[in-house]
């Protein structure tokens, strides 16, 4: 590259450099420079302005390795209507460097590569039109697009910046890949696709208010303190595979078609994490993902139970259109659980709350054989114990050996006739009566769990 003398400098390691690509140190030490910081900062901007004059020509604009220590704003001359290529690739942005056009005239550029940036600043770019845009971010760097139409955006191995915030009126096609900063933003509308592969974003990512056309594509992305979805609109489809996140992911106010919105391959804990209503149930679509036990959002205020019933009652619906009967079996039993504490902060101590605690013990909704084979097995071992205490009182001599026929007596489909020598007392009538009740009605708690458990197989 060709500089004129007045762009070169000597450094203090003996070598002549140009003003763009020299450290900060000795810029500074720079005879016609060294006046303040705003003389420099002025010295600095008018060769720039001059090396982007010369490019014009070409229509190309070459900043590689630029060393930006100050605060600048360049405005690129909007009276050639389309660049070809603006590189600003391996350069070290130190403070706040801004790439924007200098009137309101329609800007566009074919290319801008901004790979390999490094310095711990912020890069803007604030242009009308860009066709391809490289980017690639190291040293915690931030960096920040404005612009109204961007057809394809590609970032590659950008470790380490603070803020990567995208905005934009249109956009054809986005591409991160290992981006890992602290706070990740999009906002505007995406044509064809927005693919993440391997991100992470420290802060809250926010991709709200958006609208997607094309297809959204996170791959193992890692949102450590959440993602924010709600209010956009999703005319084709956004897909999330093996994600990770440590915060909530608000889908609420999306609006989506059917099953557009799809998780693949997501934990139980990526999934309890999920913030939707039952408006946005119809828009999931889960395959291969682990269930919760419960979902955080469930832990909210106890004046929304009737919207957390609601949202079961439409997975249970979404599972039954499926077919899946393990998740009809789960959703209804949550939506049980939901109603049972519906009506405790309602009633507390009504009949029918009573009632439903009793339905969710011995069988967990009728969903939970295991549960109720317990209960049935429990229920048999304190009656035995009972028949043996009942015929000890009634015949002292002979109660262990006419134990086994108490007991036989409080079985629903035994009816014998007391031992020799023994007349069962009123009390023990009763408590047969009562026994036979109890194990009917287990039994028959047992069977329906275990009806439902093969059904839903």
């Amino acid at each position: 590259m060709d500089w004129e003398k007045e762009e070169t400098l000597k450094c203090e390691d003996g070598n002549y450099r140009c003003v763009f690509h020299a450290p900060k140190e000795d810029k500074d030490k720079f005879s016609e420079m060294n006046k303040g910081e705003e003389e420099r900062k002025y010295k600095f901007l008018k060769l720039l302005y001059k090396k982007i004059g010369r490019d014009s020509e070409f229509k190309k604009c070459n900043l590689r390795g630029l060393v930006c220590p100050y605060e600048i704003r360049c405005s690129l001359d909007t009276r050639i209507n389309l660049w070809d290529k603006i590189d600003i690739s391996a350069s070290k942005i130190e403070s706040f460097f801004v790439l924007e056009s200098d009137d309101s005239k329609p800007f566009a550029v074919q290319e801008i590569d901004a790979r390999s940036i490094t310095g711990g600043g912020v890069l803007k770019i604030e242009l009308d039109e860009i066709v391809e845009l490289f980017v690639s971010i190291k040293d915690s760097t931030s960096f920040h697009l404005c612009v109204q139409t961007v057809k394809k955006i590609n970032f590659r191995r950008s470790m380490s910046a603070d803020d990567v915030v995208l905005e934009f009126d249109k956009c054809e096609v986005i591409e991160l890949n290992t981006v890992k900063c602290k706070r990740l933003s999009v906002w505007g509308e995406i044509d064809s696709e927005l693919r993440f592969v391997d991100c992470e974003s420290k802060s809250k990512a926010d991709f709200s208010i958006n609208k997607w056309r094309g297809k959204g594509i996170f791959i193992q992305c890692n949102f450590v303190s959440g993602v924010d979805f709600s209010g956009s609109q999703v005319v084709g489809e956004i897909e999330l595979n093996s994600l990770e996140s440590g915060g909530e992911i608000n889908i609420k106010g999306m609006v989506a078609d059917t099953k557009k919105i799809k998780l693949r391959n997501c934990g139980e804990d990526v999934i309890s994490r999920i913030v939707f209503t039952s408006i946005e149930v119809k828009y999931l679509y889960f395959d291969n993902c682990g269930f919760p036990d419960f979902f955080r959002w469930e832990s909210g205020a106890a004046d929304k139970i009737k919207q957390k019933i609601d949202c079961y009652r439409a997975l249970k619906a979404q599972a039954i259109s499926e077919q899946n009967q393990p998740l009809v079996s789960r959703w209804h039993r949550k939506e049980w659980e939901m109603r049972l504490n519906e009506i405790r902060e309602k009633r507390p101590r009504t009949f029918w709350a009573s009632l439903e605690w009793l339905y969710s013990f011995v069988s967990g909704f009728g969903e939970d054989a295991c549960r109720a084979g317990l209960v049935l097995l429990g229920l048999t071992g304190v009656l035995l114990f009972l028949s043996g205490v009942l015929a000890f009182f009634d015949n002292p001599t002979r109660g262990l050996q006419t134990t086994g026929e108490y007991f036989l007596q409080c079985l629903p489909i035994f009816s014998v006739a007391p031992p020799v020598g023994t007349e069962y007392s009123t009390m023990g009538k009763v408590f047969f009566w009562f026994a036979k009740l109890l194990l009917s009605f287990q039994t028959g708690m047992l069977t329906f769990a275990l009806r439902n458990k093969f059904r839903r197989q």
